[in-house]
């Protein structure tokens, strides 16, 4: 990684500090979700089949990004 990029991560990772207001907002919605039957019937369920070359790209993005595959989809 160049010092140009380390640094845009860097920016990047603060932006999403501030948009998400703490990293683990994440994690308090999956164990919310998983406690609360009301919460669970709120959401939908997406699933589909791919490939495992993208599987992997995406496993690779969602762990250089500090993102679980769920924020991944929401963001997307």
């Amino acid at each position: 990684m160049t010092p140009s990029e380390t640094i845009r991560l860097q920016a990047l990772k603060l932006k999403e500090l501030n948009h998400r207001g703490a990293s683990g907002a994440g994690q308090f919605m999956d164990s919310l979700i998983a406690q609360s039957d009301e919460a669970k019937a709120s959401l939908r369920n997406i699933c589909a089949l791919i490939t495992p070359e993208l599987f992997q790209r995406v496993e690779n993005l969602c762990s250089l990004l500090d993102l679980s595959k769920r924020e991944f989809v929401q963001d997307a």
